[in-house]
């Protein structure tokens, strides 16, 4: 449990939450990080560029930024420093996947019909230029309704399932490791965005048994912008090609005469090339800022707030709420629409007349709030007015 005098002092330390603009309530675009968070960076970032940022000695010491932040993640995720790969955010992650397979006319990807574009665009851009097949499963409202469906669309040419952990358009946490087990029983390999999910709850993804996991810092886990990993699993390694190379992808060779490239043994294989390094300083901050509140706490304080707020919203005339009530499926981000407002006049209402920041979800013409553990009750409260203060005008 997160007590409150450890919540003001987490709120001190994200000026947003000091802010007399609005409430933030969309951590599932965007989290503000922690001032300790985003000065780790800052101060990395100085340092690096103070010494002399081309001085041999000081790239490699900035180079060697990743390798904290690389271990971070590990630990969290539950695998090897050597399953993980870092990237700039999960649309690298999916694309690395994605571009990496070999793919074959009449090949099969298996998606849900709520996907982030980070996910949907790579998708459908294997599809335009291999023949791959796009098959679409429903999300239902249970988890017994999302494996039937899940199951219904698997094939035995189905070989790659590509799907986000929790649905950044409802909130609805999926079944992951129930479906990596039926997938991986026809065969098909299976990739998980964890773009909503890491930094939300416990992610354990040897637990889950899928092949790669992807994700990014700049969300619930509060890290700076630009920063993300990618784990790929040590039996799925050779199944994948990097499509983007160059330094630190290879072993050492002279090109010159050996005319041949051996990829490191690891998921290093898919880094490359300078970067800005001092961002990894910030993750690797980042973690262990969420880390020391405990994941669970995290959950737990997150998931209060949501549930609640789902409960009320569903009681106000004129209020359909898009999260399905089922508690297995439950996340910290809860989506509705209002009857007679489309999801960009809600949302306009909401910032411009009310001081409440959430997000629109075009596809439901609905608004996503994201009750982070840093939220308050009372700011669930002035949410919840303002949308019955809307949901009244236009009954």
């Amino acid at each position: 449990m997160l007590e409150p005098s450890l919540i003001a002092r987490v709120r001190r330390e994200i000026p947003v939450t000091a802010s007399a603009t609005y409430v933030y309530l969309n951590v599932g675009t965007m989290g503000p990080s922690p001032s300790p968070v985003h000065q780790a960076f800052l101060d990395a970032y100085q340092a690096w560029q103070d010494a002399g940022p081309g001085n041999p000695e000081v790239y490699h010491a900035a180079h060697g930024l990743m390798e904290p932040a690389r271990q971070a993640l590990a630990a969290y995720l539950g695998v090897a420093p050597d399953e993980v790969a870092l990237t700039s955010n999960s649309t690298d992650g999916v694309n690395i996947v994605m571009a990496g397979l070999d793919w074959r006319k009449g090949d099969e990807v298996l998606t849900s019909d709520q996907e982030h574009p980070a996910v949907s665009v790579p998708w459908l851009n294997v599809q335009q230029r291999y023949g791959v097949v796009g098959r679409i499963f429903n999300l239902g409202s249970t988890v017994d309704e999302i494996l039937s469906n899940f199951r219904a669309q698997l094939s035995g040419r189905t070989k790659l399932v590509v799907v986000s952990h929790v649905s950044s358009q409802t909130g609805v946490r999926l079944p992951v490791a129930e479906m990596t087990a039926l997938a991986h029983q026809a065969g098909a390999l299976v990739c998980i965005d964890g773009a909503q999910a890491c930094g939300q709850f416990p992610v354990n993804v040897a637990a889950i048994g899928c092949d790669f996991y992807t994700m990014n810092g700049h969300k619930w886990l509060l890290a700076p912008g630009g920063t993300g990993g990618v784990v790929i699993r040590r039996q799925a390694l050779e199944r994948l090609v990097p499509a983007v190379v160059g330094a630190g992808s290879n072993e050492p060779v002279d090109y010159r005469a050996d005319r041949r490239l051996q990829f490191v043994p690891s998921a290093r294989r898919f880094e490359n090339a300078t970067r800005n390094w001092a961002l990894y300083a910030g993750l690797t901050a980042a973690c262990a800022y969420i880390g020391t509140l405990g994941f669970e706490n995290i959950e737990e304080r997150g998931l209060g707030m949501s549930r609640r707020l789902q409960a009320e919203l569903a009681r106000i005339p004129g209020v359909s709420v898009k999260t399905p009530a089922d508690p297995a499926l439950s996340t910290g981000l809860v989506t509705w629409g209002i009857s007679g407002w489309s999801g960009r006049e809600q949302y306009d209402a909401l910032l411009n007349r009310f001081k409440v920041c959430g997000r629109t979800v075009g596809e439901l013409e609905a608004v996503r709030a994201s009750c982070a553990f840093f939220n308050l009750e009372e700011e669930i409260e002035l949410l919840l007015r303002s949308v019955a203060t809307l949901a009244k005008e236009r009954a």
